[in-house]
């Protein structure tokens, strides 16, 4: 039986998901600096042109990988909270441990990707952009972390997730820069800061 032809759209889709796999080993295997557009369209089997016409620079196919790995990271948290009850939530935020100890050097390309935002204009109203809904969508699950115990947040839910970001990044960070192999602690962490904000929250009505 012979197989479909793909459509131009589904080529394109194929390109596009070839491309984001050669750019996260070329990220992982060699940094930020060290992956230039024609490595990454080499390793892919595509041509420089390919690339962009896929993606308009080096950081905006960085922010895409880094994208995906957050919304993994969403899909987690917002598992963790739907299954457990009040009481359990420290437990099962305890989980998310494992879950995270793997590549610890996106920390170092968040932060590269961040520092290259700051020196370009036009790629900072995208980054900015991402970490706003990445921001939003944390927020949303805390409120429902609350909700579920019957508490109000003692702040606005955004600020909370902005929060927690800066602490799971820089737990992240120091982890990749000091070559820590012991056990991951982001997500005790995490619940100990939230369990913290629960404990002085007011009752809900």
């Amino acid at each position: 039986m012979k197989s479909r032809k793909l459509s131009r759209k589904e080529n394109q889709e194929v390109t596009r998901e070839e491309l984001l796999s050669a750019a996260h080993d070329c990220f992982v295997r060699h940094g930020y600096q060290g992956s230039s557009v024609d490595r990454i369209a080499e390793r892919a089997g595509f041509s420089k042109g390919a690339f962009y016409s896929n993606f308009n620079s080096k950081a905006s196919i960085l922010l895409e990988i880094l994208a995906r790995h957050h919304a993994k990271y969403i899909a987690q948290l917002r598992d963790i909270i739907h299954r457990a009850t009040a009481d359990e939530m420290s437990a099962a935020l305890g989980e998310w441990d494992a879950l995270r100890n793997v590549e610890p050097e996106w920390a170092g390309l968040n932060i590269e990707l961040l520092m290259h935002a700051r020196s370009d204009a036009k790629f900072q109203a995208q980054y900015v952009d991402y970490v706003q809904r990445y921001r939003r969508a944390l927020a949303e699950l805390l409120t429902k972390r609350f909700k579920k115990a019957r508490r109000t947040p003692p702040a606005p839910a955004e600020d909370l997730a902005a929060t927690l970001i800066a602490v799971a990044d820089g737990l992240a960070l120091q982890r990749y820069l000091t070559g820590s192999s012991g056990p991951e602690i982001t997500g005790t962490m995490l619940g100990m800061i939230s369990d913290g904000w629960i404990a002085i929250a007011s009752r809900s009505p």
